[in-house]
């Protein structure tokens, strides 16, 4: 009972260590055990081998030999009295001539013909499994020999629990690739090309271009990419793409209309617009050639090309706020676009939103958003369903349906949760959405969290504008929460990160939202410098939808320095714009501004008259914030609007007025104000 047996063996034994292991008689100590960690690694570098590493360099070392004893032993004898350490250790790998020569004399000329000729073959893939590797090698017992070679421990590692994937340590595989590459230079394109096409009809298509572009097949790694292009953009992965396509040649690129027009995806998302147009270019040379070698090209195919190529061209036109040409493409790529491609007829009806938003007609855009967000679902695309339905709430919100809003926003989670892609940055652009809902509704709390979740949302995914307008509503929410610190915290940290990226759309945005928060305050004075250093102007000729809010600011620096008659000026034009195509949000915050300046006036019966029909508007979808951030002018101003209903007969109120007066009540408990006793 006292004996114990030690055995040292790099194979397993052929005892029955699966019962003696089941008795807990069996102690064992496996390559994982006895590899070194980064510390101890660090220590044997340092007290055994005298080499003063950096606690990089050892870890550098550590990683690059994954604990292997020999190996840093290997290492740290060449490193001996050389002067660029650094530079050893990024060029170490098993090509070094001492690792060749351990790994040759201890290893590889010890294992019979077939296991060679295996692990040579075998060597060009990151993981392995039996299947694979028969594909790759042409032999029927690529299981059996991996599992061999986990027995006798030959530099193997199983990936999973269930014995199917393993990977070769990685200096034994760069070792293995060395001498492949040296006895059978001439076999590496066919195990390549196999390993390619196994990938490939197992739907793993990142490593079947990896190795299609390895076995010199650059024409079949161009397909594959131009096949799974959109599935790369659906979910996101644009760096993984822009990589593939840079590593294909340029000759092939610019002949193929598909792959230019890859590129100019990828510069439509990452926002570099000037490089756009030329791969547009390229796609329309290449697509004429194809038209004069082929003549039995089918016509729809060339006109399915043109109109994704007036896509992106209503999208550049968007970015220069050309709005009637952005909708003209729009236009002509619908007529080009076939019926069967919903999701490029998804980004042309999505981009049609967008122009018929950005001149202000929101119920246009709303039934532009609403098929593009359909077109994406049938396409399984969300990357432009999601968005779709982004900018759908953000036009709800603009035609003062508010609960629309939020159960739009909603339905984004929703989708996002059904699918387990709740990371994804969209869900910061529903967070955003109901963070600025919440804040109107005046539930405060729950406004900064879900501006906070944006704000992280918008970080992550890099989305700057986000972040940005995020930021905006989580300041105006702590400024209501009594917190005007917490609030000026987050707007100095908007102003680093704005200064940072020079984005002028973002910058002007901000800094007019700020001077609406600085007269909340009563700040007037920095929001009046904003007026006179801003672009925007009470005589500007054209007053553009897309810079509505600069322009209502604009008016609430007027009435605060008392220049009525130019706020009035300013406010009926824009009514008269809002008015034309129903923007009942807009309607609604004009109405009320109009409302203060005839307070200024003293023009009480017009006053009451403008905050009426802000109320009548408002009340169905409970706006709160509108009125309340307008301060104590407004407030006294519901109190005498209230008084004026109150001396109507009882008996002769009507139902719209029994709602207006408690609506009006709701108002000015939100101002913390006590509700005068009736008379």
């Amino acid at each position: 009972a006292n004996m114990h047996l030690v055995l040292t063996t790099r194979v397993d034994p052929p005892l029955p260590l699966a019962r003696l292991r089941g008795r807990d008689r069996l102690t064992e100590l496996r390559a994982n055990d006895l590899r070194f960690s980064a510390e101890e690694a660090a220590a044997f570098l340092r007290n055994v081998m005298g080499l003063d590493l950096s606690g990089e360099e050892a870890a550098a070392l550590e990683a690059r030999t994954e604990g292997w004893i020999a190996g840093l032993q290997i290492a740290a004898l060449s490193m001996q009295d050389r002067e660029d350490i650094s530079g050893f250790i990024q060029a170490f790998s098993g090509s070094h001539r001492h690792i060749l020569g351990y790994l040759a004399e201890e290893v590889l000329n010890q294992q019979p013909g077939d296991t060679l000729d295996f692990l040579l073959q075998t060597s060009i893939l990151d993981r392995l499994c039996g299947s694979l590797c028969e594909a790759v090698t042409g032999n029927t017992d690529g299981q059996a020999m991996l599992e061999s070679l986990e027995h006798v421990n030959l530099f193997i590692t199983p990936l999973d629990d269930e014995g199917i994937w393993y990977r070769y340590h990685h200096l034994f595989a760069e070792v293995l690739q060395a001498r492949l590459q040296q006895s059978q230079p001439e076999s590496l394109t066919g195990l390549h090309a196999r390993a390619s096409e196994w990938y490939e009809a197992h739907g793993s298509v990142a490593e079947a271009i990896q190795h299609a572009l390895a076995s010199g097949n650059a024409l079949r790694a161009a397909n594959l990419v131009e096949r799974e292009k959109w599935g790369l953009l659906g979910r996101g992965e644009v760096n993984t793409l822009h990589r593939w396509l840079d590593e294909l040649p340029v000759e092939i690129v610019s002949d193929n209309p598909g792959l230019s027009l890859a590129y100019s995806w990828i510069y439509t998302i990452l926002r570099q617009t000037e490089a756009i147009e030329s791969r547009l270019q390229d796609a329309e040379k290449a697509l004429d050639v194809q038209a004069l070698l082929t003549s039995d090209r089918p016509a729809q195919i060339g006109d399915a090309i043109r109109g994704e190529i007036a896509t992106l061209r209503a999208e550049i036109a968007l970015g220069q706020s050309d709005i009637p040409r952005a909708i003209a493409l729009c236009r002509d790529a619908l007529k080009l676009l076939p019926e069967d491609n919903p999701l490029m007829r998804g980004f042309a009806t999505y981009f049609l939103g967008h122009g018929e938003r950005g001149r202000g007609h929101m119920a246009e855009a709303e039934q532009a958003y609403l098929e593009a967000s359909l077109l994406g679902l049938q396409a399984d695309n969300l990357l432009i369903a999601l968005h779709a339905l982004v900018n759908l709430s953000n036009v709800q919100r603009a035609m003062g349906r508010l609960g629309e809003a939020a159960r739009t926003c909603q339905r984004i989670l929703q989708i996002l949760a059904e699918r387990q892609r709740q990371a994804w940055p969209v869900a910061g652009l529903a967070y955003y959405g109901l963070g600025k809902l919440y804040y109107e509704w005046n539930d405060l709390s729950t406004a900064v969290q879900y501006a906070r979740q944006a704000i992280e949302s918008g970080q992550r995914g890099g989305l700057t504008g986000l972040e940005f307008d995020s930021q905006n509503v989580l300041a105006f929410a702590l400024q209501a929460l009594h917190d005007p610190s917490g609030a000026d915290r987050v707007l100095r940290s908007l102003a680093v990160k704005i200064e940072q990226t020079h984005h002028p759309v973002h910058t002007a945005y901000a800094a007019a939202r700020e001077a609406h928060l600085r007269l909340i305050q009563g700040r007037i004075e920095q929001a009046i410098h904003w007026s006179k250093n801003c672009d925007v102007s009470s005589e500007d000729a054209m007053l553009p939808y897309s810079r509505e809010i600069e322009y209502l600011i604009l008016a609430r620096v007027l009435i605060a320095q008392g220049q009525t008659e130019d706020a009035w000026q300013l406010l009926a034009r824009l009514l008269q714009a809002a008015e034309s195509v129903q923007r009942t949000g807009s309607l609604i915050e004009i109405l009320i501004l109009q409302a203060l300046v005839c307070q200024l006036q003293n023009n009480f019966p017009g006053a009451l008259d403008a905050l009426e029909q802000a109320l009548i508007l408002a009340e169905p979808e409970g706006y709160v914030r509108s009125f309340v951030d307008e301060g104590e002018p407004m407030s006294l101003l519901l109190v005498e609007y209230r008084s004026s209903i109150n001396q109507q007969d009882k008996y002769g109120i009507d139902n719209q007025s029994i709602r207006l007066l408690a609506y009006t009540d709701k108002l000015l408990a939100a101002f913390s104000r006590p509700v005068p006793a009736e008379q």
